[in-house]
């Protein structure tokens, strides 16, 4: 086991911590209000799972707090990734759906394409490679490898990627 784990994980409900108490910044914001309401979403989503106590209140918070960020824009991708991420990596009991995921990281590349004048290879990467992973969880390698080859195209350093793809491969 880790021996520095216990900091790490300190340090993540630190940081949650401060997210959440942040939150009325949200609901006051004009600028970037969709992209706060996200990760606001993450955070009541990491707090719910890291906090037996607070699950409940917290899931249903991410829940509405990724509501509002997809009512304040519907046409965000960094929303859908987020929503896409948050729908596989949480808990079976919570809802865990990779169908779901692979819809919403799919509309994310899709918002892509359609606005090339603001074209993010970062967020491409990191959802080929979400897409990746979720084919592998899948146990579809070859999608899987598709998918990592596309992320690392974008972003030929990207670690998670090229270490899922040696992890396939061998």
């Amino acid at each position: 086991r880790d021996l520095h784990y216990p900091l790490r994980r300190q340090r993540q409900m630190c940081i949650r911590d401060r997210c959440i108490s942040k939150s009325d910044i949200a609901e006051k914001s004009t600028t970037y209000r969709a992209e706060l309401f996200a990760l606001l979403s993450a955070c009541y989503g990491f707090s719910a799972e890291s906090n037996f106590f607070k699950a409940a209140s917290h899931g249903i918070k991410s829940g509405k707090m990724m509501e509002k960020a997809i009512e304040a824009d519907d046409k965000n991708p960094f929303v859908y990734l987020i929503k896409g991420i948050g729908d596989y990596t949480r808990p079976a009991f919570a809802g865990a759906s990779k169908k779901n995921a692979k819809e919403n990281l799919i509309i994310v590349l899709n918002l892509l394409d359609e606005n090339t004048s603001n074209r993010d290879l970062l967020m491409e990467s990191i959802t080929h490679f979400h897409l990746g992973n979720i084919a592998y969880l899948e146990k579809d390698n070859e999608l899987s490898l598709e998918y990592l080859n596309k992320s690392l195209e974008f972003a030929p350093q990207y670690k998670r990627a090229n270490d899922l793809k040696i992890k396939i491969k061998s």
